[in-house]
């Protein structure tokens, strides 16, 4: 078939923004590590790519260059926000990933050029000042306080007696494409085809159920800047307008505004000429969730005193030594002002100041907040996170599995996300081989495989489920138990790319027989991902060295509070039974043993094929 003119133009377009050393970039710098803090964590760290990146690179942009690429279906998950209303999060496979960030990073200049405002912010990586930036500087009074906040954090030129604080309905879900597509269009960086490819992909991503028409709404939410910097972009003349109505002194991280008036009056104006500003980009202000603060009021509902007394007591505790003198000084008091906090009260942002006591109280290694963790487990979904994390540093004990088993038996376990941060802790946690606490934990993984948000079919498991009962059983169950549940899953697991990829990448922790009867599934399956995955495996075993990168990747030790992960001891095992000679296989056993303390992950390492 001959190539027409058009195809041709096509391909010359495409070929100049998917580059393989462009794509090698975005990779290292930003797709390796969204998907690395994804909800759900890979079983396989991903290896299967990093490890064959040029080749895998230059694959995906043959495919793209010759029209024959289509974006895999994502994986959809649930995050509860509160109250059991969840919002939807993506997780792409890494191609898909990949091809979306080239896109956006292409954009990121044109787009950094043309915003209108700096006081404009989008994501993590690319933000201002925020409130834990609160310092042992400030002035302690609120009244003395307040105008240097302002300045500081918010960087108005001017100090405001009321302050408007407001964010936007359900933003992501209702952004029209078709206007983002115009806005995007009105940068310059994109011809037809850039702008053509880069939709082509957000339409995959957007959630579409029961084969129901795109609606022609919504960016997907994928843990990338992506599709933050597209939102980002589309707020450009709401930044024009606060321009004009504040003389610039307001501040706007993604979806969340803040504004400084010098009446109420001035307030309501305001609102009312936002409101008419979304209004005309198809977007509204969330009324539930703004206010108008008078200047004590603000520092309340900020807790900027609270804020700036948790950054003084965290630089202490770093600087202090464990067990001496200042720091069971610190954590009396730490323990005293939390006591006072939580007597105070659920307003403003109380949520984001419970998150630093618990993140204070892990660097200390003190126990006192776990008589709240039950409440707050049950309650506030955002927490949850970092109470998970406390749990992880603290280590395990009756008390803490206690509450952790009863949050999942409670049936306030609705998402995903909250599913999978209670299995990391159970991963996280020093294991051991026999013992009450193993049974304990492993009698939950039928309950895990359970909970979650997409029951596929009749079967009563879940996607999420599977792929976190296998996290639980690839450290804590034997071979057969391991392999009884792959089996039983089936139904599950061979009809999702992502929990297949689990599956593909616990096999090595089968019998050689269970293994190849899983593998047999997972081939009869047809998913890619799970394909890639048993290919990357087999290249592993074929191994004749361990090279320099490979050595570094295994070897390097975790950072304080992180214990050497699951993912890597499989890996490292699979290398272990590899066909390097002897003397390296014996001297890398060795190191990786003293980098590892867990008795599960031991008797891995020491365990035969």
């Amino acid at each position: 078939m001959s190539v027409t003119q058009p195809q041709r133009a096509v391909e010359r377009d495409l070929d100049a923004i998917f580059t393989v050393p462009r794509m090698q970039s975005v990779w290292k710098k930003t797709v390796r590590t969204g998907l690395r803090r994804q909800p759900l964590s890979d079983l396989h760290d991903f290896l299967d790519v990093h490890a064959n990146l040029t080749s895998y690179l230059q694959a995906l942009r043959t495919e793209v260059l010759s029209g024959q690429y289509r974006p895999q279906p994502p994986e959809v998950v649930l995050l509860e926000k509160r109250d059991g209303i969840p919002r939807r999060l993506c997780l792409p496979s890494p191609g898909d990933a990949i091809l979306l960030q080239t896109l956006v990073s292409v954009l990121e200049a044109a787009i950094a050029a043309s915003q209108p405002h700096p006081n404009a912010f989008y994501s993590q990586s690319h933000s201002g000042p925020s409130i834990e930036d609160v310092d042992g500087t400030f002035a302690y009074p609120w009244w003395i306080l307040w105008p240097e906040f302002q300045r500081r954090i918010w960087h108005f030129a001017g100090t405001y007696e009321y302050v408007v604080v407001t964010d936007l309905a359900n933003y992501f879900d209702c952004i029209p494409l078709g206007s983002l597509r115009n806005r995007i269009a009105s940068f310059g960086a994109f011809n037809e085809t850039g702008l053509n490819f880069l939709f082509y992909l957000l339409e995959a991503f957007v959630w579409r159920p029961f084969y129901m028409p795109l609606s022609g709404v919504g960016v997907p939410q994928l843990n990338f800047d992506a599709p933050r910097l597209l939102a980002h972009a589309y707020l450009f003349p709401i930044d024009n307008e606060l321009q004009s109505i504040t003389k610039g002194d307001f501040v706007r991280w993604m979806d969340d505004i803040n504004c400084g008036v010098k009446s109420v009056d001035d307030a309501r104006h305001l609102l009312r000429q936002l409101e008419l500003a979304l209004n005309s980009l198809g977007i509204r202000l969330n009324s539930a969730k703004t206010r108008i603060l008078s200047a004590q009021q603000a520092t309340e509902h900020f807790w900027i005193q609270e804020n700036r007394t948790i950054t003084v007591l965290t630089n202490i505790c770093k600087m202090a030594h464990p067990g001496g003198r200042v720091w069971n000084a610190l954590r009396t008091y730490v323990l005293k002002r939390y006591r006072r906090f939580r007597r105070a009260g659920r307003t403003g942002q109380w949520d984001k100041v419970c998150k630093r006591y618990f993140t204070l109280f892990g660097l200390l290694m003190d126990g006192h907040l776990e008589r709240d963790v039950p409440e707050l487990l049950a309650d506030l979904p955002g927490l949850r996170g970092s109470i998970c994390r406390y749990y992880s540093i603290l280590g395990p004990s009756p008390r803490r599995l206690g509450h952790l088993e009863g949050f999942l038996r409670s049936g306030k376990c609705l998402d995903d996300a909250s599913l999978f941060e209670v299995v990391r802790t159970f991963v996280a946690w020093k294991g051991q081989i026999t013992g009450q606490r193993r049974a304990r934990i492993l009698s939950l993984a039928p309950l895990v495989a359970e909970l979650g948000s997409e029951r596929v079919g009749k079967s009563k498991m879940t996607v999420s489920g599977v792929a976190s009962a296998t996290w639980l059983l690839a450290k804590y169950g034997t071979e057969g138990e391991l392999y009884r549940f792959q089996s039983s899953a089936a139904t599950v697991w061979t009809r999702s790319a992502w929990a297949a990829r689990q599956i593909a990448a616990g096999t090595p922790l089968l019998s050689s027989s269970d293994s190849s009867a899983i593998r047999d599934k997972i081939i009869g399956s047809g998913l890619t991902e799970a394909l890639r995955v048993l290919a990357s495996l087999d290249q592993l075993r074929s191994l004749l060295s361990v090279d320099r990168k490979m050595r570094s990747y295994l070897l390097r030790a975790a950072s304080k509070g992180n214990p050497y992960p699951l993912q890597k001891v499989i890996i490292a095992r699979v290398v272990l039974h590899s066909k390097i000679d002897r003397a390296t296989r014996s001297k890398l056993r060795a190191n990786l043993l003293s980098l590892v303390s867990d008795p599960c992950y031991v008797s891995l390492l020491r365990r035969r094929q």
